[in-house]
């Protein structure tokens, strides 16, 4: 996987290199920005605003759950930092699919410490009439998080509602004409090109210069055979329809032999002439 440096990746060269001020001042910045993010992906959509009590209330359920409490609150501790720590590749971004983990043992923490707030508040007659309010109007309440819910999802539409039957499809004469061992270098994401071909995937995002410099040298480590070429805009939205000439200056200096291809979604699958 290659995805900020042009080289092939090398842990002794790394370390040697490596800022440990800067290193450690980019993920405390990084995990803060991630921390905050985070509280949008975990706590319920509908009342974000009030997400500002995540903390104390898991901090406080993780108190009174005693032992139990404590394990779901580390695991849920150095999971987060485990996510900052291996996103320096992706210069600390973090994306809601990461944090999915975290939904279980979070959950159980919030509902615990909303039990205990609610335990405790029972005692204020303000409390006791807000509650009373949301009894008698429950059926409204429901239906107006169920409608701010879907009329999120109507105006901004997922990304894995995209359209991959044609890829899926090319994926499966991928499939066809490679053996398993087979290595192909791909530019896009390989987790999709693997998902819909079950083939060794090495990826090269045409970063640079310096990447297109050690492309020949990424080649003969990984053993790659072929180069699978993604044109279209099913997927990944391009900015131009035609294939881009980036990607065609970017491979120039290969040999290759064409082996099969679908020119009207824009796949090609070429074999590397060695």
């Amino acid at each position: 996987m290659y995805w900020k440096t042009g080289g092939i990746p090398n842990k002794i060269e790394f370390f040697q290199n490596l800022d440990l001020t800067e290193y450690f001042k980019n993920h405390f910045i990084w995990g803060l920005k991630n921390l905050i993010s985070g509280h949008k992906y975990i706590f319920p959509t509908f009342i974000y605003f009030l997400s500002f009590i995540l903390l104390p209330t898991i901090f406080i359920a993780a108190w009174k759950l005693k032992s139990n409490g404590f394990i779901l609150l580390i695991f849920t501790i150095l999971y987060f930092l485990g996510m900052c720590f291996t996103s320096y590749a992706s210069g600390g971004a973090l994306f809601p699919r990461h944090y999915m983990p975290l939904l279980s043992t979070i959950s159980i923490l919030l509902g615990y410490g909303l039990i205990h707030f609610d335990y405790k508040l029972t005692n204020f007659e303000v409390y006791k009439k807000i509650i009373r309010i949301v009894v008698n109007y429950k059926i409204l309440i429901i239906l107006i998080t169920v409608f701010i819910t879907t009329a999120a999802i109507k105006i901004k539409p997922s990304f894995w509602e995209r359209n991959n039957e044609y890829f899926f499809e090319f994926g499966k004469k991928i499939k066809n004409v490679t053996n398993p061992d087979d290595v192909i270098m791909h530019h896009l994401t390989v987790s999709d090109a693997w998902c819909v071909s079950r083939r060794n995937y090495v990826n090269d995002l045409l970063d640079n210069e310096l990447s297109k410099k050690n492309l020949l040298m990424k080649i003969e480590k990984y053993g790659v055979n072929y180069l699978l070429i993604d044109f279209s805009d099913h997927i990944y939205p391009r900015s131009d329809k035609g294939p881009p000439r980036r990607v065609i200056n970017y491979y120039s200096e290969l040999k290759l032999e064409e082996i099969i291809k679908d020119e009207i979604n824009g796949f090609y699958l070429y074999k590397l002439i060695k």
